[in-house]
């Protein structure tokens, strides 16, 4: 499950980024990354989990484990949900199974791994493949630019800034998070 995928990551973006989703997944509400700007309210609903396409790509890479099939990319840093919405119950299941591949693999070595084992391109291939499909609102970049910002800090990548700022913070507050969110903390 989750909780055996989480365990299993080595690097602490890609348990933040389980934690977040199990957040919104545990208790519902709207997940901001920390370099968004809020320019009105985003909608919050009792029904739709709403996110939010980050770009459309003229190509994606689709060879190879990391391969692609979707050229319209859902972002990460911006989605809401009420509790134990379907969407991000299918979308935790897909980060556990890609977990177990990178584990398997030796996968969780780069940047693009982390994208997508536990970053947007789950939440990109669930967005376009799910189930639940009629209770998940797609907004695209005009809707959101209304709505909100994203800086693209990207604080996080290793290969283009040499190391991971707020490793520690990473390393002291995601583990905690996850005991709390999981009821065992």
């Amino acid at each position: 499950g989750i909780t055996a995928a989480y365990e299993s990551v080595p690097v602490g973006v890609a348990r933040s980024d389980i934690c977040r989703l199990v957040s919104v997944y545990v208790r519902g509400g709207f997940y901001l990354d920390l370099d968004v700007y809020l320019e009105s309210r985003p909608p919050i609903s009792k029904i739709f989990a709403d996110v939010y396409v980050e770009h459309i790509a003229k190509s994606v890479p689709t060879e190879g484990v990391f391969g692609e099939k979707y050229t319209t990319r859902m972002a990460n840093f911006a989605f809401s949900a009420p509790p134990k919405h379907p969407f991000f119950r299918e979308v935790l299941q897909e980060v556990a199974r890609r977990c177990r591949v990178a584990r398997e693999q030796s996968l969780f070595s780069s940047d693009k791994a982390i994208l997508w084992i536990t970053g947007p391109d789950v939440i990109t291939n669930v967005a376009h493949e799910t189930n639940s499909s009629h209770v998940v609102r797609i907004h695209d970049p005009k809707v959101r630019s209304r709505m909100f910002t994203h800086l693209y800090d990207g604080s996080w990548r290793t290969e283009e800034k040499g190391t991971i700022r707020g490793k520690w913070l990473h390393n002291l507050l995601v583990p905690l998070g996850l005991r709390w969110l999981l009821g065992r903390g």
